[in-house]
């Protein structure tokens, strides 16, 4: 690229010119668009700040400082509109008259605006000592200098006889890309600051401790969810009963029953019939991290699910369908506001966390809140780290009772990790997958 077509060589090096009736009259427009712009906002503002408030109040809770939010948005309008001056005057190729400073003082002064905005944005929900409103503080200065350089684009092809052309065309897409990723910047950053304040909004609900014992669950669940080589049994029982069926309508075709393998991508599930340890109902295999390459064992051979599916409507029309090749085995996230209680206990090496909700807990997979028959839910969780602070077995205990005949009901979900030894995991998956032919 041109020297000349570099903003930060045409700020460092501005000619001097004196300012004629077109440059007059792109900085009227320059003005006249801002004031609009700002008079349209606080109208809008007006209007809907019953609602913002009414909103923040509603899912925050009246705790929220709601004059902390109202200085955050007047500090957003006055540098949304204050770096869009800036760049309209880049795109005219007229910022040498923005300032005395030739507008390099403003190039860098809003840069670092932008940056401020951010980091008090971003500070007000995530704390000073955390990296991501210095790091997004940082990005957001390379950003905005970066739309300051693609707006004056435009100005610096036109000035060139030979890309004239190619200015022209700029006109077309310039000006509308960089309003609509200044835009995205500032309603991202408004997505993660309103995120963050909502979670410590929420977590100053517990005590201390008792956040501090959340923090170590959800390090531990994040830990579960790294493990790349583990050997997992999962169960499922709905009141309590062994012989439960496999899977129910009624409870979103959960399994009762799974044996898992992981080696990286590669997985290896056992279905296992209801009420007994060792009948084994299905067994899947997947290669690769793709969920449409599963292979199930057949008649002493594996073939494709589609090829499943085929013989199935053939043969098998009598049979249940179940369609599901790996048990659904995600955590749920954990809602502070619905906690009743939370306790820790050491279990030689490892720690027992205990979670008791109220009815708005929230739920992954099979649950008793999808029936519409019963009422007083609760629920349960237990989670188990081990010394190195990692998710080994989670609990999931739910009672309701039914509206009709006041009759107790439990849903019990139980994810154990066995193992982590990557060697003798991909020993027992060789072993269980050579015990089938292969297509």
């Amino acid at each position: 690229m041109k020297k000349e077509w570099i903003l930060w060589n045409a700020l460092q090096n501005p000619e001097n010119i004196t300012a004629d009736e077109r440059m007059e009259q792109i900085e009227w427009q320059n003005y006249y668009w801002s004031y609009k712009a700002l008079i349209q906002i606080l109208f809008l503002f007006i209007i809907f700040w019953p609602s913002i408030t009414a909103l923040s109040e509603a899912y925050l809770g009246r705790d929220i400082n709601i004059d902390l939010i109202l200085k955050l948005i007047i500090l957003q309008i006055i540098v949304v509109i204050e770096s869009g001056r800036f760049l309209y005057s880049c795109y005219f190729g007229n910022q040498e008259f923005y300032d005395r400073s030739r507008g390099k003082t403003s190039y860098l002064l809003i840069g670092f605006q932008i940056a401020v905005i951010s980091f008090i944005m971003l500070w007000a929900g995530f704390g000073f000592r955390h990296p991501f409103p210095w790091v997004i503080s940082a990005a957001g200065i390379i950003f905005y200098w970066g739309l300051c350089h693609l707006s004056y684009l435009h100005y610096a092809l036109l000035m060139d006889e030979a890309t004239e052309e190619i200015g022209l065309k700029s006109k077309a897409w310039i000006p509308g890309t960089c309003g609509v990723l200044l835009t995205v910047y500032f309603i991202v950053l408004n997505i993660f600051t309103f995120s963050a304040i909502t979670e410590r909004v929420t977590m100053s609900y517990l005590t201390e401790e008792e956040q501090a014992m959340i923090e170590a669950i959800e390090q531990g669940i994040d830990s579960y969810y790294a493990l790349e080589n583990y050997r997992k049994d999962y169960r499922l029982e709905i009141d309590a009963q062994p012989e439960a069926p496999l899977y129910d309508e009624s409870y979103n075709y959960d399994m009762a029953h799974a044996y898992c393998l992981s080696n990286g991508e590669e997985l290896y599930n056992q279905i296992r019939s209801p009420g007994s340890e060792e009948s084994i109902y299905r067994e899947y295999h997947r290669e690769s991290a793709d969920p449409f390459s599963w292979e199930m064992a057949y008649e002493g051979r594996w073939i494709s699910e589609n090829d499943w599916s085929e013989l199935w409507a053939e043969h098998h029309q009598e049979e249940p369908e179940f369609w599901y090749s790996e048990p659904y085995a995600g955590i749920p996230d954990i809602n502070p506001k619905a906690i009743t209680s939370i306790t820790k206990e050491e279990q030689d090496q490892n720690t027992c966390y205990t979670i008791t909700y109220n009815q708005d807990y929230n739920t992954n997979g099979a649950t008793l809140k999808d029936q519409d028959a019963l009422k007083g839910f609760t629920a349960t969780d237990r989670y188990i780290l081990n010394e190195y602070n990692t998710l080994i077995q989670y609990e999931h205990m739910e009672t309701g009772v039914t509206k009709a005949t006041e009759e107790p009901q439990t849903l019990k979900r139980t994810i154990t990790i066995l193992s982590v030894n990557k060697q003798e995991i991909q020993a027992e998956m060789e072993t269980l997958k050579n015990q089938y032919q292969h297509r």
